[in-house]
């Protein structure tokens, strides 16, 4: 059902992009890798060809208006299409996790750009060659953040999430009809180099792991069109908080 399709996966050079990258890719699905680091794309584009699978990498900048048009292109000319669009490029510095009033300007429109503008821009570029289709999936990688505000010195974090989340659901109303579904993931606390050392010690080993949002994801792509889920809610047994 999945074979043959091209997914363009923002953050693929480690983590949740990384997973699902190489999950996707076990599916005969051709991915185009996107990020900023050229030697860790190569990494993973290395390890999807070695199984067999098909995919290209592009160094892009996701909150460069420019770059992303160019990136978009890149993938058409390759592969003549993009199927599945997986927004998954997010950060959250351990020097950002701080007070409202110790926040920057500049860091403030940095956290905006990454964690909101990069997915408003590759989601513009990739919506029209979709709806030409009157197919596609876009799944927005969100954050439990994004849903509920669980504690203090998020909001650089939380804003630009729960601005996602609104995103989501703007892009699903003026797409479903051409036959393209949009789903936010929201996961809770996982297991990547994202989460700052103390924080993963806090929580244990039953932390949710990047292949828990891969498998999401699939499961997602594998869903029969006449099913739509705007948002799905993936949170670690050890994270009560947000139950």
């Amino acid at each position: 059902m999945l074979e043959g399709k091209v997914a363009l996966v923002t953050g693929a050079s480690r983590g949740i992009g990384r997973a699902i990258s190489l999950r996707l890719s076990l599916e005969g699905i051709k991915i185009v890798l996107v990020a900023r680091g050229q030697k860790e794309l190569k990494e993973v584009e290395m390890m999807i060809k070695e199984k067999g699978g098909e995919a290209l990498s592009v160094v892009c900048d996701a909150t460069r208006e420019d770059e992303v048009k160019k990136c978009v292109q890149i993938a058409l000319d390759e592969f003549g299409r993009v199927d599945f669009l997986i927004n998954n490029v997010g950060v959250f510095p351990p020097e950002l996790r701080k007070g409202l009033e110790e926040v920057t300007m500049k860091e403030w429109s940095f956290m905006i750009d990454v964690n909101l503008t990069s997915a408003f821009i590759f989601t513009r570029e990739v919506l029209p060659l979709m709806k030409r289709q009157r197919s596609g999936y876009i799944v927005n990688i969100s954050s439990m953040a994004g849903v509920k505000v669980s504690g203090k010195n998020r909001s650089v974090y939380s804003t630009p999430k729960f601005g996602l989340m609104g995103l989501t659901m703007a892009t699903l109303h003026e797409a479903i009809d051409y036959g393209i579904r949009v789903t936010a993931i929201c996961p809770g606390i996982v297991k990547t180099e994202f989460q700052p050392p103390e924080r993963l010690k806090k929580y244990g080993e039953d932390v949710l792991m990047p292949e828990d949002v891969a498998e999401t994801v699939l499961f997602l792509l594998k869903l029969p069109g006449r099913v739509i889920i705007p948002e799905i809610h993936l949170i670690p047994i050890v994270q009560k908080e947000y139950l």
